[in-house]
């Protein structure tokens, strides 16, 4: 009998080991707008739609999106440049975030300095992205920009990579990813 509780414990403690704990949605909003020229600037939120509990220790976001049209407006030196609007409970600091465009995918990360976690409430924008439009004339099209779901390196860079969040648990959420898009028109 011992050795069935003790069996039963260790299976229990594996099992909920490489669980999830939370839950959480992120979204990309979709924003319309119209007559455009190149050179003109465009603002898209990040969004974190609702999450089941817990507190954010941390995230890595990969954005893809055209880079032929859109141009990020900011640097990895400088990006307040290109990312505004931080949410209160994550405020920009250079030890705590990192952004990047790697030519393929936007990248931003962060880390609670503390921690510990932050509390967050849902519906709320964490940060917004300002991207230059390259484009040329009036034209009606949509622009999908799209959560990096995969991890990809090439000549031992990351070219690609996975949209994750992380709990004070130090166990990923769970995540719903909702894609969106920058529509054009007249």
């Amino acid at each position: 009998m011992k050795q069935y509780i003790i069996l039963l414990i260790v299976f229990l403690t594996v099992r909920f080991g490489f669980t999830q704990t939370y839950t959480a949605t992120l979204s990309i909003d979709t924003v319309k707008v119209e007559r455009l020229k190149n050179g003109d600037e465009i603002t898209i939120p990040v969004r974190l739609k609702k999450k089941s509990g817990g507190l954010l220790l941390g995230f890595q976001f990969f954005i893809n999106f055209n880079h032929s049209i859109l141009k990020w407006r900011g640097t990895n030196e400088n990006p307040q440049d290109g990312v505004i609007n931080f949410n209160k409970s994550m405020l920009y600091s250079p030890s705590d975030w990192v952004f990047n465009d790697n030519g393929n995918q936007f990248v931003a990360l962060w880390n609670d300095p503390k921690l510990v976690g932050v509390r967050v409430n849902n519906d709320i924008v964490l940060f917004e992205i300002k991207f230059i439009y390259k484009g040329e004339g009036n034209n009606d099209y949509m622009l999908p920009l799209t959560w990096g779901t995969t991890f990809e390196t090439e000549d031992n860079k990351v070219i690609k990579g996975p949209t994750e969040m992380y709990s004070e648990k130090a166990d990923y959420y769970e995540l719903e990813l909702i894609n969106g898009a920058l529509i054009i028109g007249n």
